[in-house]
């Protein structure tokens, strides 16, 4: 990825996590490729975003919006995000429902 790239990754990731008011951290380890999509899919059923994000674009996607505060959840292994401005109830069960079967998925710790 060249520097344009990043820069554009890094201004969609501050404008979604300024626009959506419930942002969630997941954090998987043993998750195939297919899991993923297969969480994707769901999460777009409902009408909700999910996005693997590189832990340092996301940190400098924090600045100026009100989440700077997770920073220390940015660590480690890529980060996934779960967002929602409308309906974050259908996200939760979506989630729920998920992990139980993908017990390498957690929501992080905030």
């Amino acid at each position: 990825m060249n520097r344009e790239e990043k820069h554009a990754v890094v201004k969609e990731l501050n404008e979604t996590f300024k626009d959506n008011d419930n942002v969630l951290l997941i954090h998987f380890t043993g998750v195939s490729v297919a899991d993923s999509i297969e969480l994707r899919r769901k999460i777009s059923e409902v009408e909700c975003g999910y996005r693997v994000v590189k832990n340092r674009l996301a940190l400098r996607a924090l600045e100026d919006t009100s989440l700077k505060g997770l920073e220390e959840h940015f660590k480690g292994a890529p980060t996934a995000i779960a967002y929602t401005g409308e309906n974050p109830v259908a996200l939760a069960k979506v989630l729920k429902t998920f992990f139980k079967d993908h017990p390498g998925m957690s929501l992080g710790v905030c």
